[in-house]
Parts: structure tokens; sequence; C-alpha cells
């Protein structure tokens, strides 16, 4: 079931079914069960992936970092100012790059659009760090907290 997403972008909520959502929300709170044991869950191990902010982070960058290591990730951090794309590199061309480069993409941007093209030049997935419609990660992470205190997430 796990291999459910492989390949797929997460972009945001609207994008999705509510059997995909209750999905990542239950997987992600089977990760953190692992995590609070110190249970090893390293099922992307060897994988490199980018992380690229536009946006300063704290928590979301951290939370990224942490969860890819458990998970066998390499990140790389990636800044726009040391990038072509603040020297007007078309973005298609950017996203073409990170594919080739990366197994995925981690992204926190300002204009949705941003997200949504890097997702149409990649085939490896994208995921929505923050832009200005939607955060969600966050989302998904509410939606735990939710759960573990309710158990269940009516519609």
């Amino acid at each position: 079931m796990r291999n459910r997403f492989k390949g797929k972008d997460y972009l945001a909520f609207k994008d999705m079914t509510r059997e995909e959502i209750e999905f990542i929300t239950d997987l992600s709170l089977e990760f953190k069960k692992k995590w609070t044991a110190k249970e090893p869950h390293d099922y992307l191990k060897g994988q490199v992936w980018a992380a690229l902010f536009e946006k300063n982070s704290t928590r979301t960058r951290n939370a990224f970092e942490r969860a890819a290591a458990d998970l066998g990730v390499k990140v790389v951090y990636l800044r726009p100012d040391e990038m072509q794309m603040t020297r007007g590199e078309p973005l298609k061309d950017t996203a073409r790059i990170l594919d080739r480069y990366f197994d995925g993409l981690f992204i926190r941007t300002f204009g949705h659009e941003i997200v949504e093209e890097c997702s149409k030049w990649m085939q490896n997935p994208v995921i929505n760090g923050l832009t200005a419609l939607e955060h969600p990660t966050q989302g998904i992470a509410d939606l735990m907290t939710i759960k573990e205190k309710k158990e269940a997430i009516k519609a």
C-alpha cells in the first residue's frame, strides 16, 4: 500500500481524495510512532532530495530534514539566490535539471503556480512545503493532532 503514492506529487488538498488524505495521515502517524519508539524506518534509504526554500522557515525546514533523515533520505538544501533562477533561467529548465539529479523536490515558495510548474516538468515527486495558497504538510500535521486527540475525523 505504501507504493500507492510512489511518483505522485503532493501539492494541495484539492488535488487529493479523502481516502488519499486519510492514508497519508495514517502513514504519518505510523512514522511518528516509529520515531517516538526510536524504531528504524528508513524506507527511502539511498534517495537524495532537493529542498528549495524561497521563503525562510524554522519548523518546516527542520521537520522536513529530520523526517527525511529518519526515512534514509539525504537532503540537499538549495537557495534560489545561488541558482540561475534569480538570473532569469526559466523555471521549466530548473525543474528539468533538478529532476535529473534528485529523487524528489520539497519546495517552499510564494506562488502556488511555481509548485505546479515544477510538477509539470518533473517526473519525480514534488512536495509543497508552503505556498500563498496552501500549506499541505502543515495540514497533515493538523489532521494528525485531531486524529490523536479525537481518534476519528469526520467530514
